[in-house]
């Protein structure tokens, strides 16, 4: 995950690092970044290691076929955490089982953990920045999993636009040069990148604040 800084160089902090993301000209552009060691092949694993899913795409339909994950939590320590923790020796786990839980739980608490891992790096890059926020833009495979891609704009508060062009070394790229250029929003940054799809946050910041509270103390357990 990366959030560009603008000209001014941002001191990492948080267990966030920091580098020039585009230098053009006389122009340099800085950035903060995080990692998430876990993330689409956690969904992965649900297919090949538990043979929870017939195929990864439809990891989307089952979670929005239930109304919540039922009190489950999966911490995706599966080789470690990263960002902010740099935690090698985490293990996962799927806490707050109970006999009312059944696989769509699960299939939902994992798409959400990687949500909430994303959405923690985002806070503290939110606290490392001098300028607001205005939106994120998600790349990559998962960028197809509608699910995914509503709740992690819910748990961040924050649009979350989809490029045509999904492929992360490209579209990172582009992002770059479109913040170079002083493309800033989500409707000034369609003149200069090709929009799919914009998920808007649909829930408000007291659910939000109380989801990553939990996911806290849920990782927490795990460290």
């Amino acid at each position: 995950m990366h959030l560009v800084t603008g000209e001014a160089f941002a001191a990492p902090a948080d267990g966030l690092t920091a580098s020039c993301c585009l230098a053009l000209r006389a122009k340099r552009l800085y950035q903060l970044n995080g990692i998430c060691y876990t993330a689409g092949s956690a969904v992965k694993w649900l297919k090949d290691g538990l043979n929870m899913l017939e195929d990864e795409s439809v990891s989307s339909e089952i979670a929005c076929g239930v109304p919540d994950s039922n009190g489950v939590f999966f911490v995706p320590a599966l080789s470690g955490l990263a960002t902010p923790y740099w935690n090698e020796t985490a293990r996962g786990a799927i806490l707050g089982l109970t006999a009312g839980v059944n696989s769509a739980h699960i299939v939902r608490a994992v798409l959400e953990s990687i949500a909430a891992q994303v959405a923690t790096v985002y806070e503290r890059m939110k606290n490392a920045c001098a300028s607001p926020v205005q939106s994120m833009f998600a790349l990559g495979g998962m960028t197809a999993n509608a699910f995914l891609m509503q709740y992690q704009a819910d748990l961040m508060g924050l649009p979350l636009v989809i490029p045509s062009e999904t492929e992360p070394a490209f579209g990172a790229a582009r992002m770059a040069m479109a913040s170079a250029l002083g493309l800033a929003g989500p409707d000034e940054l369609e003149t200069g990148v090709s929009i799919s799809k914009i998920y808007e946050p649909s829930k408000g910041e007291d659910w939000r604040k109380e989801r990553l509270e939990e996911w806290n103390s849920a990782v927490a357990r795990c460290l």
